[in-house]
């Protein structure tokens, strides 16, 4: 094997062939800390030579540091990539939603209640795949309050839009919904009345087995910029 010696090292012509000189990229602070002083002070070179030794020692220091939690994977003594099992950084790979949704839609008329299932989401009993063109999602339960009977004016007001919201939970329990849950997504849509009866349901007895599962509520309400003219208001009498 062929060492290449910096110029700084040529002109220690005393060391060439010694022990201390083949020793010296091996430990170089312990081999400068037994080098004399008065062969430190004979040539400009060993200045040099101390600082390369430092800077070597620098490169090749064998103490590791501790993983950082930005850290996704590290190096073994072998070679071999490692993966961090504390690494909060995202992975390499497709990433896969597991977020069912509930969406509201609450206008003047009306109220509906949508439960989507994740992308490609796999009943874990049939083996069935729901939405397997991700990202779209498959509709596990769609109701609106004139499924429950109530007709024309009657399905604006709020206690049709609360027992429709109290009708959803039971059918989520029913089906066995709840369970396959584990994070739940809550997007509310119109400034109906519905609005306010979906939340007091949530937030009462019938949502109980999921409410602690919400992980993100959100409105999707549709804002208008400019567009197209709006319909005159409509006035009675």
């Amino acid at each position: 094997m062929v060492k290449l010696i910096p110029p700084c090292l040529a002109r220690l012509y005393s060391y060439k062939q010694t022990a201390y000189f083949n020793n010296f990229f091996k430990t170089p602070s312990r081999c400068l800390k037994s080098m004399p002083d008065s062969s430190i002070n004979h040539s400009n070179g060993a200045h040099n030579l101390k600082a390369l030794g430092t800077l070597l020692d620098f490169a090749g220091d064998t103490k590791t540091r501790r993983p950082s939690l930005l850290d996704t994977n590290t190096i073994s003594s072998t070679g071999d990539l490692v993966e961090l099992p504390g690494a909060i950084l995202g992975k390499d790979g497709v990433f896969k939603e597991t977020s069912w949704q509930i969406h509201v839609y609450a206008h003047r008329h009306n109220v509906h209640i949508t439960v989507a299932r994740p992308p490609a989401w796999r009943h874990p009993v049939t083996g069935k795949v729901y939405g397997d063109n991700p990202p779209s999602r498959s509709v596990a339960l769609s109701l609106s309050a004139g499924r429950l009977g109530f007709k024309h004016s009657g399905r604006k007001h709020y206690d049709s839009a609360f027992q429709l919201a109290t009708y959803v939970m039971a059918r989520m329990q029913e089906s066995g919904i709840n369970s396959y849950i584990e994070k739940l997504e809550v997007y509310l849509r119109g400034f109906g009345a519905g609005r306010e009866a979906v939340t007091r349901v949530l937030l009462g007895m019938e949502g109980r087995h999921i409410r602690k599962k919400i992980v993100k509520v959100a409105d999707s309400t549709r804002l208008k910029f400019g567009g197209t003219r709006s319909a005159n208001p409509r006035r009675l009498g």
